[in-house]
């Protein structure tokens, strides 16, 4: 998150996950992030920065149209449902899967 946000350092960042410690980031910034949970690391160090850790209930009655805010998302290809995904020759095969209940 602290290098995602060097672009935009006065806006809040709203992450729909857990804000895990990083200990390769020896300086954390002073960010504002919206989460819905942090790790008691992650809220140490950014607390200890100066910096603010809110949640979406807080940040509603803060910013109700979000403005100011700014949304972190995983990648397609880092998401789970792209990594169980079978592949097409599979899909479109007309062979049934062999079950254990076949052998009787």
């Amino acid at each position: 998150i602290a290098r995602k946000t060097r672009s935009c350092p006065d806006k809040t960042v709203v992450v729909v996950g857990t804000v895990t410690d990083d200990k390769r980031i020896f300086q954390v910034p002073k960010l504002r992030i919206c989460a819905l949970r942090f790790t008691e690391g992650a809220r140490s160090r950014i607390v200890k920065a100066g910096g603010t850790c809110l949640t979406f209930e807080q940040l509603a009655i803060e910013s109700p149209q979000g403005l100011g805010t700014v949304m972190l998302q995983v990648s397609p290809e880092h998401r789970s449902p792209a990594s169980v995904t079978l592949p097409v020759t599979l899909l479109h095969a007309r062979v049934t899967p062999w079950v254990d209940w076949m052998r009787v």
